[in-house]
């Protein structure tokens, strides 16, 4: 199998809503193929905020216990950004959690460790929204609750620190490379 076939797979065992797989396979020079349902009446919860589409107080708990979710499956993303999080437009509590090649059982060594990193990853994703932090804070809350597995100010220390990691090395990223997030048309049909 794929490793996104994985990814959703363990996905799909821990209750939480993704792509639906129609066929997948390897071909005979050896590459693998996936094909899924498109999610049609979604899209991803970035562009539904940067187009107005949606505001954040609309998804704040969903993505929160959706996150909750996954890590108390014992599951990391390990790319738990906003724009993997596939919003219903007509019900913005319908979720989809996608980009699953990444998904994987959180090792017991390093359990904490994969959690900051996928929160981080969601926080940092959140900043160019402009997000006040009264909100990340009751977004954090909603997951600790949850989780019970930090307390808020000690977690939140952890992820504002990862966050940052993460917006050093992509501004490093995008010296290197200008051109590395230039994004992908949409079909606007």
């Amino acid at each position: 199998m794929s490793l996104e076939v994985d990814g959703i797979e363990l996905l799909k065992q821990a209750g939480i809503d993704t792509l639906e797989i129609i066929a997948h396979g390897k071909l005979d020079d050896g590459r693998s193929f996936i094909a899924t349902r498109e999610l049609l009446g979604y899209r991803p919860a970035d562009m539904l905020l940067r187009d107005h589409e949606i505001d954040f107080d609309s998804v704040l708990i969903p993505t929160s216990e959706l996150g909750a979710k996954l890590h108390q499956a014992n599951l990391h993303h390990r790319d738990l950004y906003l724009n993997h999080f596939f919003v219903s437009k007509s019900n913005p509590k319908d979720l989809k959690l996608i980009d699953a090649a990444r998904v994987r059982k959180i090792p017991r060594l390093f359990h904490r460790r994969w959690i900051v990193k996928d929160l981080a990853q969601f926080f940092y994703s959140t900043r160019r929204f402009n997000i006040e932090a009264k909100k990340m804070t009751t977004w954090l809350e909603r997951y600790v609750e949850l989780t019970r597995i930090d307390s808020v100010d000690r977690l939140q220390r952890s992820i504002d620190a990862k966050a940052n990691w993460i917006a050093r090395h992509d501004r490093s990223l995008n010296r290197r490379e200008p051109n590395r997030n230039l994004p992908i048309p949409e079909d606007r049909r």
